[in-house]
């Protein structure tokens, strides 16, 4: 039975990796009911770490579905649960969960802080307005230090973080937390949650720190302000939790807790909290499509749903999983899909449970399921109903930035299926012919991403791959401004062919892309050729140079001509293509080298190593941070293509004590002239 939309919450759990996601995960199943035994990640057990790579490897892969039941007050809540992976190869998981997410609990090392991927994470989270509450972890690890890792939530991250409870205690000597709001004390001997009255000294804790929150969220919420003014003692906590909740639906506060996952203590509050701060479907308001139209969460208005995430199962076909936005979604129902317009019939509708699945016969607003029978369906399409069509906004996906050589040992076709099905499950994967060798290249994020997916066809799909070392995905930009003119003219006898384009190429700004002006009237070229030659910009910047994009240049067409009878659109959009490639290998062109945001973790006694180490990779150190027990976090900016195998070398550097996060920087670095190349 469907609990109100009121009553249901979906919400990722997002973190740096390590930072103890996947247990709290498995904490909160069990705490729930919904496991018996609380799976271990470093074991290879965790119930949502269900693929035979992420056991092996100990690392969450892909986003896990589930969801589970919790009661407050009397009421029961469904929270529907994405775990998302830490690593920042696989940030398309994360980048498609917060899509379609309405909170997320973000969850930090209460020894390491906000790391390199919490800070992508929690960018990604910015981006798509999703609420977040805050659980530091590892309290009972030594050097936890809470109110350092607050500090850096507001520095890195930019938030105002709002503990919503004290801890008692830290490192060996944490026993539990206080509850502000309540006046509980809440400790697990055991992992098993006992309640008790503050002593006296808790009770004078308690009441200066939940006059100090009191005061903060009267700072900010107008309502808890006119109570406050009324006086202290009149209010109530129900009072501060409306306007707790208030404000982070809103995005103006984090809600923090503390917790020690792994021995099950501070989960009862998370879900607590969970439960009362974070939106519901109903709170997130309407769905905005690209062509404007709107729909409320509500079963009264048409259809509307996105898949967010495509699973190719060996029995059942594509598994689309759908977030529902409005209208409700049955089994036998006929739906229309947004990208080719075609009306398909639902087969088949299950809640997803990690690896397990759980048939529906129906699905309503702010639910997340799995639709069969939809057939060629990729992530990103929008279900709609075929009277009221809505296409919702697309889901971003990074640029692969690694390639290599791939090839099956035999067996030609099951390769082909298997690499049909791993880059329909996986929008961050690419592939194409090189036009010289005719080898196939599989692109992605990162060395590991591309490791994984040649284990995945190993494992999954059975298919033995030959690969080659991994590439760098490199850019091209012009050198200097050059003014190029091409003529294409083709006459022999029959209808002719003719466009004649002069471009002038400029070095842009960084990060900018290929932007396009045209400086001609239309009695020079007619607009419809104008706009071909805008089209051919785009395919030559594609197409670029031996293989490698162009990038960030200033392009304008400066001048052309035209025949009455033989031009035509393919004409000058060709022409032009040609013309951009000609022009940019005419500039004296540079290579733009993909740059890695490096966060390596050390000892005092290694970072010489370490240091020297990344300057001979030509990396550029940005900054140093000592923590206890002789440990020094140093932050980095190092070209992709030296990172290959790094891992190895700071394993020998640091005495098997040293690791490193890395992931995608926005800046490129431009490398010397590379004419000679062509």
């Amino acid at each position: 039975m469907r609990v109100p939309i009121t009553r249901l919450r979906n919400i990722g759990i997002m973190a740096h990796i390590d930072a103890g996601k996947t247990t709290v995960t498995e904490q909160v199943l069990h705490k729930t009911g919904r496991i018996r035994v609380v799976g271990l990640v470093h074991e290879g057990t965790a119930h949502t770490d269900h693929l035979p790579e992420e056991q092996r490897r100990g690392i969450t892969i892909q986003s896990a579905a589930t969801s589970c039941a919790w009661t407050l007050d009397g009421q029961e809540y469904t929270v529907n649960l994405i775990d998302t992976p830490g690593h920042v190869d696989f940030t398309i998981e994360v980048e498609r969960a917060l899509r379609v997410l309405d909170g997320a609990v973000a969850v930090l090392c209460a020894v390491a802080g906000v790391e390199a991927q919490t800070e992508t994470v929690w960018r990604q989270a910015d981006r798509h307005g999703v609420a977040r509450v805050a659980l530091i972890n590892k309290m009972d690890r030594p050097g936890a230090d809470p109110v350092a890792v607050m500090g850096q939530m507001r520095e890195r991250l930019g938030c105002d973080p709002v503990p919503v409870q004290a801890w008692l205690g830290a490192g060996d000597r944490f026993t539990g937390v206080l509850e502000l709001l309540g006046g509980r004390v809440l400790e697990w001997p055991e992992g098993v949650l006992t309640e008790r009255e503050p002593t006296p000294e808790e009770r004078e804790l308690l009441d200066a720190r939940r006059e100090a929150l009191v005061e903060r969220l009267a700072e900010l919420d107008e309502p808890l302000m006119e109570s406050w003014l009324q006086g202290h003692d009149s209010v109530g906590d129900s009072e501060v939790w409306s306007a707790l909740r208030r404000l982070t639906v809103a995005g103006r506060i984090v809600p923090v807790a503390f917790a020690s996952a792994l021995k099950g203590a501070g989960v009862e509050p998370l879900l607590d909290l969970v439960a009362r701060a974070l939106p519901s479907p109903l709170d997130a308001g309407s769905i905005e499509g690209v062509d404007g139209q709107v729909r409320a969460p509500s079963e009264d208005e048409p259809l509307s749903g996105l898949v967010f995430k495509v699973v190719v199962d060996r029995y059942a076909g594509a598994l689309a999983w759908t977030r529902v936005y409005s209208g409700t979604l049955r089994v036998g129902d006929r739906v229309t899909l947004s990208d080719d317009g075609r009306r398909v019939k639902v087969r088949g509708l299950m809640k997803m449970d990690a690896g397990a699945r759980e048939p529906v016969a129906e699905a309503g607003p702010g639910e997340i399921v799995a639709v069969t029978g939809l057939g060629r369906v990729v992530s990103s399409e929008t279900l709609h109903d075929p009277e009221a069509p809505i296409a919702l906004a697309a889901i971003e996906r990074p640029e692969p930035v690694v390639w290599l050589g791939v090839s099956p040992e035999s067996d030609p076709e099951r390769f082909a299926d298997a690499m049909g099905r791993i880059l329909t499950e996986d929008p961050s994967l690419a592939h194409r012919v090189d036009e010289e060798t005719g080898q196939t290249l599989l692109g992605g994020v990162g060395e590991l991403h591309l490791e994984v997916t040649l284990g995945r066809l190993r494992d999954e799909f059975e298919v033995d791959v030959l690969a080659g070392a991994p590439q760098v995905a490199y850019r091209v930009t012009a050198g200097r401004e050059v003014e190029h003119n091409l003529r294409f003219k083709r006459q022999n006898g029959g209808p002719g062919a003719f466009a004649d384009v002069t471009l002038r190429v400029t070095p842009g700004r960084p990060g900018q892309g290929v932007r396009f002006v045209s400086e001609v009237t239309g009695q020079v070229l007619p607009r419809e050729f104008q706009a071909a030659v805008a089209a051919g910009v785009e395919d030559g910047a594609e197409r670029g140079i031996l293989g490698e994009p162009i990038e960030d240049v200033d392009v304008a067409l400066v001048g052309g001509a035209f025949h009455e009878n033989d031009s035509s659109d393919r004409d000058f959009r060709s022409c032009a293509a040609k013309a951009l490639v000609e022009a940019v290998e005419a500039s004296a062109p540079r290579r733009l080298e993909p740059m890695m945001r490096l966060e390596v973790v050390t000892t005092e006694e290694s970072l010489g190593l370490v240091i020297g180490d990344l300057s001979k990779r030509r990396g550029r150190v940005l900054g140093m941070e000592h923590r206890d027990r002789a440990v020094v976090v140093v932050n980095a900016r190092v070209p992709l293509a030296e990172l290959f195998g790094y891992a190895g070398t700071l394993r020998g550097l640091s005495g098997g004590r040293g690791s490193y996060t890395a992931e995608r920087s926005e800046e490129r670095r431009v490398g010397k002239e590379c004419r000679s190349r062509w």
